[in-house]
């Protein structure tokens, strides 16, 4: 790890102790008037790969990395590309359903034909994944909309119940906290 990226580690868990102190001494204390912090803390949780984990002999990729929102608890079976579940469907709703509930625009999608297949490009928050060649349009979107979902779920394959369970936690509260 880098000096300054240490440094800048260090410095944000101090913040984030004095806020937690703060706050157990003031309840009511608002935490929206702490936003710049806790969106510094959640940009650096999203690029951790291990979700704040301990991995034994985890190498760090130096490519560009991909934010994992899922928690070590995860391990159900897979969903596949069409099986109906919170958001729609197939994958592509899922993956919008949960891209929407926390927060993100919604995912765009590129297809290019190559060879008689079709092979699509799922964009969102700056990430591309791009799924397999497919005999249609639809279905290879449906593919990288998978992949997507997958990838966010850090790989975990998991069913719909838990994908609903994970995109109501990421759902912002209309509530104004005072």
């Amino acid at each position: 790890m880098e000096p300054a990226i240490a440094k800048m580690y260090q410095t944000i868990k101090r913040e984030l102790d004095e806020l937690h102190k703060n706050k157990l001494i003031n309840p009511k204390m608002n935490l929206q008037d702490h936003h710049e912090l806790l969106s510094a803390i959640q940009l650096l949780l999203s690029g951790d790969q291990c979700s704040g984990r301990f991995v034994f002999n985890h190498q760090v990729m130096h490519s560009d990395s991909i934010p994992s929102i899922t928690s070590p608890l995860l391990s159900l079976p897979l969903v596949s590309g069409s099986d109906s579940g919170p958001g729609g469907d197939n994958s592509k709703s899922q993956l919008q359903t949960l891209l929407a509930r926390a927060g993100y625009n919604t995912p765009i999608y590129r297809t290019n034909p190559s060879n008689n297949q079709f092979i699509a490009v799922c964009e969102f928050n700056g990430v591309q994944m791009s799924g397999r060649p497919c005999n249609n349009k639809k279905e290879a979107e449906k593919d990288a909309a998978s992949k997507a979902l997958e990838w966010l779920l850090g790989g975990n394959h998991v069913n719909r119940e838990t994908i609903d369970i994970i995109s109501m936690t990421m759902k912002k509260s209309n509530k104004k906290h005072k």
